[in-house]
């Protein structure tokens, strides 16, 4: 890859690999819960004691292809091996976007972590747990969750976050205003933050994320280079975007400089290096046992003729002996034994002079050329040779003198073939457009027959000179259509000299790289570093129907009075993966003005380490001690008392909303308030 060192533009593709996680010491602390940040693409989980998470693993589960006869192995988080073997059907996530649905894998990648961090207790987790769950998650989903954690896993208490509202408690003071941000795998969520708590109806959520730029961007290469649409993986597409994409600030203009392949186009590009194993090739031919090769060809091609040559010779001497023997007989009377010799020679009397004048002048002139030729062939080998011999080596064993000669006998063939090749695609287009109504040539045509077909009373003299019939010609409509034996035979020979002397002719325009070389598995990247992530802001160009990130602030802010606006732009927070995204906050900025009134002020901050920040923090949370003043856990005695869709509401956490009683519960109440 010395080629990657010494061009900057060319960049090595990292292969994505998973390293297993190691198995933590237990026990933590007393008294230590376990803050989970449970998102689509990665879980985070940790001790709260601990300033970082222990365990950060892919939320996935696979089952890798084995023989019929053998059992299908598990892998969970990051012990699979390869993301982009098991990624066609067997790859499984307990996520439904961003709500998790899969309660049997998600007990699966629970499990993974838990033994990860060394708990090690059979019939329980004797830890309290802090959990996320999206926001506005579903009431299904929410009491699933608490009979997981409670009936599987024995839990003593467990607390309820949302992701982007811990972010911003580690970020920012909870007692402002703000309007959050969260961009996440597969979604993007808009959460107005009024007074220390939610605002519901302002609340909105976007079906995009990662997962959409990296399939889009994935698509996208490999539609540019279809060549290497098995090289292009969606594991590989997601390495690129992450290390390669950036937000436009402003995408159209931005689109104008990449539009041609100048001096932007040369030093923004991105050219991403496919792994590439050069085929070793076979040395060249010692050039003493080609030359040795061809004098041997050369010597049986002569031999071949001479023998050719001495046959037809004897063949004729047979043949003028029996027209000398024919002629004799006529001239003695024996007129049926002459007629019987010519019978078999297949002449008729009347050509017995011609034949024999014609037979003796080709006898002659092969018995004077015969050793002639013999020097001829000799002589024509050393010509031949450079059609014999490869090109390439051949050519450069030639001197200077020699190689312009090779060159220009080689432009001259090329010349002849272009203006066959020209002549023939002028024809066509004649035919094409005489075969139109209002072209030019069939106007002309029309024009030609309707003088033709006019009468005159003048002295009609056309046809006296020879170019008066070049007329019908020019209106003959079928004129071209087929092509000459001669012109296509010399096309084939012009086109065999080429393919025998050019090594580049046959390859396209077009493909000017060689297929074997280190360039060809070169990936391009120009537009697409700014494209795949310019869905988040136009979504159209994946055919999606909802807003972008900024229509979708404008109509938010649109929903509240103009101070209360004021105050939420005044403090814009973006927070998640996403949010890593380089230029991402100078877009919001150009597009955040362009929708305010004139000198109005905002801000727009990103979280310092967005992709963490909602774990650090939940260990805030719990840590700060406002676990006791929130109320934030629920224990399992309230599970049991007041349902599984319950849960403790608190600043932090979606609002409860308990599921409304079915009609045999309602019967059941007013039975009993009856009876008693």
């Amino acid at each position: 890859m010395d080629f990657v060192e010494k061009d900057p533009t060319v960049y090595p593709l990292n292969e994505l690999k998973m390293i297993p996680d190691k198995f933590h010491d237990y026990p933590p602390p007393p008294n230590s819960a376990i803050i989970i940040d449970n998102g689509s693409y990665n879980c985070r989980m940790g001790w709260s004691t601990s300033p970082e998470p222990e365990l950060i693993y892919r939320n996935v589960v696979a089952r890798s292809r084995k023989e019929k006869s053998k059992e299908a192995e598990l892998q969970i988080g990051n012990d699979i091996s390869s993301g982009e073997t098991l990624r066609g059907g067997t790859l499984k996530s307990p996520f439904d976007r961003n709500v998790v649905t899969q309660f049997q894998t998600q007990e699966m990648l629970l499990d993974y972590g838990f033994a990860h961090l060394g708990i090690n207790s059979q019939e329980s987790v004797p830890h309290p747990v802090v959990i996320s769950h999206p926001i506005m998650n579903p009431n299904l989903s929410q009491n699933l969750m608490n009979e997981l954690l409670f009936e599987c896993y024995s839990v003593p208490k467990v607390a309820y976050f949302v992701d982007a509202l811990t972010s911003y408690h580690q970020n920012k003071d909870l007692a402002q205003d703000a309007l959050i941000v969260s961009l996440s795998h597969h979604t993007m969520h808009f959460i107005p933050w009024i007074s220390g708590k939610i605002a519901g109806h302002g609340v909105r959520r976007i079906n995009l994320g990662g997962a959409q730029i990296i399939n889009f961007l994935h698509r996208t290469l490999q539609l540019k280079y279809p060549g290497h649409l098995n090289n292009i993986t969606l594991s590989r597409a997601e390495e690129i975007f992450h290390n390669h994409a950036y937000v436009s600030s402003e995408y159209l203009s931005d689109l104008k400089l990449w539009s041609g392949e100048g001096e932007y186009y040369s030093k923004n590009v991105h050219k991403i290096q496919l792994p590439y194993v050069p085929i070793p090739k076979p040395p060249p031919p010692d050039p003493e046992i080609l030359k040795q090769r061809r004098q041997e060809l050369a010597k049986r091609l002569i031999e071949i003729n001479a023998r050719k040559r001495e046959e037809k010779l004897i063949e004729d001497e047979s043949i003028l002996k029996s027209l000398v023997t024919a002629t004799n007989f006529f001239e003695l009377g024996y007129d049926e034994k002459a007629i019987k010799i010519l019978s078999k020679i297949n002449v008729s009397t009347s050509e017995v002079e011609a034949a024999t004048i014609k037979i003796r002048s080709r006898i002659e002139r092969a018995k004077i050329t015969k050793n002639k030729t013999i020097k001829e062939d000799e002589g024509s080998e050393e010509f031949l040779d450079p059609c014999c011999s490869e090109p390439k080596k051949r050519r450069e064993d030639m001197c200077e003198t020699e190689k312009r000669e090779f060159d220009a006998w080689l432009g001259d063939i090329k010349q002849k073939r272009k203006e066959i090749l020209d002549k023939r695609g002028a024809r066509q287009l004649r035919k094409q457009q005489l075969a139109k109504r209002r072209t030019a040539a069939s106007q002309e045509r029309m024009r030609m027959i309707s003088q033709l077909a006019k009468s005159s009373k003048k002295d009609d003299n056309f046809g006296m000179r020879d170019e008066d019939w070049d007329v019908y010609k020019k209106i003959n409509k079928d004129i071209g259509d087929s092509d000459s034996d001669e012109e296509q035979e010399k096309l084939v020979e012009y086109e065999k000299v080429l393919r025998e002397h050019d090594p580049h002719f046959g390859i396209p325009e077009e493909q000017e790289i060689p297929t074997d070389s280190l360039e060809w598995y070169q990936l391009h990247l120009s537009t697409e570093r700014i494209r795949a992530p310019e869905i988040l802001f136009q979504p159209s160009i994946i055919g999606h129907e909802q807003g972008g990130i900024s229509e979708t602030l404008e109509f938010i802010l649109s929903k509240f009075d103009p101070e209360l606006q004021g105050k939420l732009v005044n403090n814009i927070f973006v927070t998640g993966s996403l949010a890593l995204l380089p230029g991402i906050k100078e877009r919001l900025e150009n597009d955040i003005m362009a929708m305010r009134p004139f000198q109005s002020k905002f801000n727009v901050s990103v979280a310092k380490c967005p992709s963490l920040d909602s774990w650090y923090g939940a260990r805030k949370m719990v840590t700060g001690g406002e676990s006791e003043d929130l109320g934030i856990y629920m224990t399992k005695l309230e599970y049991h008392e007041k349902g599984i869709d319950y849960f403790k509401e608190h600043s932090l956490s979606n609002y409860l909303v308990q599921r409304p009683p079915q009609a045999d519960e309602k019967n059941d109440e007013a039975m009993t308030a009856r009876d008693q």
